[in-house]
Formats: structure tokens, C-alpha cells, sequence
């Protein structure tokens, strides 16, 4: 059953896992994410804001992030927590960004809207 599953691998783990299998195994859909970016050359980082447009609760869950050098090169993987319908977050960055990418290893199960960079204000 279900609740053996969860038993036994939160004994394997060490951890609660009720909510995450409640969210992935019990609730219908999956998140609908979106968002934007920009780049704070003042604050040395990146601003990107995440929105979930699903219909429901939003979830929770881990989210990588491409950030790929002017100079080129694989990007960089950073993790964010999304707990929230928007979240907004800050990454440090020493340099302007060529791209910022959500999800780039594509390990979530999501469907991926529009990220787009936009203007400094």
C-alpha cells in the first residue's frame, strides 16, 4: 500500500515524506511555473521572481536554475525552494548573466511557461 511505501522509505531516508507524497501522489495536476529576471549590477546578484499559475494550492518544491556566464561554458546550477504561488529570489552573481534558465536538467515535473529577462529599473 501507500502507506507502506511511505514507511518504509522514511525509515531508508530518515525523513517525514506525508507531504511530499501527498502533493505528488495524491493530488491531480502539477505545477505550472513562469517567471522573470534581472540582473542587479549594484547588488551583484539576480533578481528572478517564480509564479505558479496552476489552478489550487501551489506546491512545493526544489527548482534549479541555469545561470550561464557571458563567457560561455556549462551554467552553473543553483536551488531555490519554491513554497509560494510567487517567490522571489536572490542569487549573487558577480557578473551580468547571459541567460538564466529554470529547470535547465529538466528534473521537475512541471510544465514550464515563459522566463523572460527583464529591464533594470
Amino acid at each position: 500500500s501507500t502507506a507502506d511505501l511511505r514507511r518504509a522509505m522514511e525509515e531508508v531516508s530518515g525523513q517525514d515524506l506525508r507531504g511530499f507524497l501527498a502533493q505528488w501522489l495524491t493530488r491531480s495536476g502539477v505545477p505550472q511555473v513562469s517567471g522573470s529576471w534581472r540582473y542587479d549590477s549594484a547588488g551583484k546578484q539576480i533578481v528572478m521572481t517564480v509564479r505558479q499559475t496552476q489552478a489550487g494550492d501551489p506546491f512545493r518544491f526544489a527548482l534549479g536554475v541555469g545561470v550561464s556566464a557571458a563567457s560561455g561554458g556549462a551554467p552553473a546550477i543553483r536551488r531555490v525552494q519554491v513554497t509560494g504561488r510567487e517567490s522571489t529570489f536572490n542569487i549573487p552573481a558577480d557578473a551580468e548573466p547571459a541567460t538564466v534558465a529554470l529547470d535547465p536538467g529538466v528534473w521537475l515535473l512541471a510544465e514550464l511557461g515563459s522566463f523572460q529577462r527583464t529591464v533594470a529599473r
